[in-house]
Order: structure tokens, then sequence, then C-alpha cells
């Protein structure tokens, strides 16, 4: 995959080279939503969706050649090991692999729910639905606000590079759900607000997920560091189909502000196993507790001299 193969290239940068790869991933997301505000406000290319499907298809389709052509391991790759159906479950039996696993289905519970009905999420709102052609301005401020995910990443993965991989995810855990949950109180508020908001969501929703990544990496036996991932992305994958499906079915039933809270509520839930993990790494550090045991043999020598 090509997180496996990014971690080939560094490894004392590993975290920056990942969140620059994951903020490419992050402005090709937002790049539909520009198109789409291209075609509407030019009426380019007929109707805005069809722009859309024309230009991402044709991107994918560049990728996929760059891919073909430039695509080699770094040197700190290792040769693929023998393929066997049980290294993933193998390499689950890692109690730190289990943790960034968990941390990773808490970020991806917020993450492509947030993307996948930003837009919708924009258009309900009052400030946005006064704006004089909110058919160009709802994709404009959504292709703006998951852009700002791919600054996220970038900094997330410089500064995880001088603090580590835990301490980071916790910021941005902190960050997204706050931004959430303020977003959930303040829906009504005027545009600048809400869209600020929206910004800053985004910033924070995508900018642990290299970091994630990397610390799955890194906790994984080398050998299994593939089906690591692979169970990271499976679970990762397999949750974002219930919260993009969930996040609708809130706010049509509920409100808003509801399926806001539940998407923040995952995000805290996946920074409650990096916690964790973060907890055994500074117990590993400082070792073992020092035996205060007292020595029998010592006590009865202390015994047999008597006070002095």
């Amino acid at each position: 995959s090509a997180l496996k193969e990014t971690t080939t290239w560094s490894r004392r940068s590993r975290g920056a080279a990942l969140g620059a790869m994951v903020a490419a991933l992050t402005l090709g997301t937002a790049l539909p939503h520009a198109v789409a505000a291209a075609g509407a406000s030019t009426g380019a290319g007929g109707p805005p969706w069809r722009l859309v499907v024309v230009v991402t298809s044709a991107g994918a389709l560049l990728g996929a050649g760059l891919a073909l052509l430039l695509r080699r391991s770094g040197p700190h790759g290792r040769a693929p090991a023998a393929f066997d159906r049980r290294a993933a479950l193998d390499a689950l039996r890692r109690r730190p692999v289990v943790l960034a696993v968990l941390g990773y289905v808490g970020h991806m519970w917020e993450l492509y729910a947030m993307w996948a009905w930003t837009g919708a999420l924009l258009a309900g709102t009052a400030a946005v639905a006064a704006l004089p052609t909110p058919s160009t301005a709802v994709p404009a401020l959504t292709a703006a606000c998951v852009a700002a995910g791919a600054l996220g990443c970038v900094a997330a993965g410089l500064l995880a590079d001088r603090v580590g991989q835990p301490v980071v995810v916790l910021v941005c855990v902190a960050g997204s759900s706050s931004a959430a949950l303020a977003l959930a109180v303040l829906r009504g508020a005027p545009l600048g607000v809400v869209v600020a908001l929206v910004a800053v969501w985004g910033f924070w929703v995508v900018a642990d997920s290299a970091q994630l990544s990397a610390l799955v990496t890194r906790s994984a036996d080398p050998d299994l560091v593939g089906g690591a991932v692979a169970v990271q992305m499976a679970a990762g994958y397999l949750t974002t189909a219930v919260t993009v499906w969930l996040v609708p079915v809130l706010a049509a039933r509920a409100s808003w502000s509801a399926a806001l809270a539940v998407l923040a509520a995952g995000s805290l839930a996946g920074g409650a196993a990096v916690l964790a993990l973060l907890r055994d790494e500074r117990a590993a550090q400082r070792g073992p507790a020092p035996d205060r045991t007292p020595d029998r043999a010592s006590g009865a020598r202390q015994g047999l001299r008597g006070p002095t």
C-alpha cells in the first residue's frame, strides 16, 4: 500500500512523510468540490456533475500512470514476507497495535462523515442559505474547509517527528472534537463564525490520520506491517460506512447538533485508546518499579546487631 511504501523512505521523518502523503489525499478530496463550484459559476462542461466526473477521472488516470512509472521502495524497505492468511491476526497480538487501530477507528468515525456531509451541513445553515448564489458558494466553501486539512496534515507531521505521534494525535482529537461540538452549538451564528468553525474542524479532523498510520507501522512486527495496515484500513473504512449513513439519519430525525455530537464522541473514544498507548509507552520508558520489599536476611542481621 501507499502507506507502507512511504515508510520505507525515512525513519527519522516518518511522520512528516506520511503527513505529506495524506495532505495530497486531502487536496484530492477537496478537488471535486472546487470543480463543482467552478462549473456552477461558469456553466462550463454542461451540468456541474459531468465536469466533476471528467476532471476527477482524468486525475485518477494521471495518478495511476505516475505510480506505474515512478513507484519504487525506499532504502529502508524489507523484502516482502511470504503470504500468510494469519498475518493480519498475528499483528493484532501486540497491545500497541490494537490501541493504535482503535485510535484510527475513532478517527475514521469522524473523518469521512465530515467530508461527505460538510456541503449539506453548510447548505442547511441560515447564513449560507441567505447568500445570493448558494449553489456556487456551498461547494466553494466545502472545498476550502476540506482543503484546510492539508495544512493540518503537514503541520502534524512536522510536529510528530519532534514530540511523537501519540501526543500529536491527542492534540488533533481535542481540536476536532472541540470544533464539532462548538459547531453543534453555534450553527445559527453569522456566516463568518460558521465557516471559520467548519474550516478549523477540517484542519484538525484529518491532521492525525497519517500519525495514526505511523503508530500502527511502528508498533507492528516489521515482518507483519502489511497485515497490520490491512487490518487498520479495513476496520477504519468499515467504520466510515456506518457514520456516513448515520449522520443524515440523525440530522433528519433529531438535529445536526446531535449528529455532530455523535461524531465528536467517536473521535474522543479513539483518543482514549491513544492516551492508553501513550501511558504504556511512558511506563515502559521509566522501566519497572524498584522492588521495595525488605530483604529478610538483611533485616535479621540488623536485628542481631541491635541499636547503635
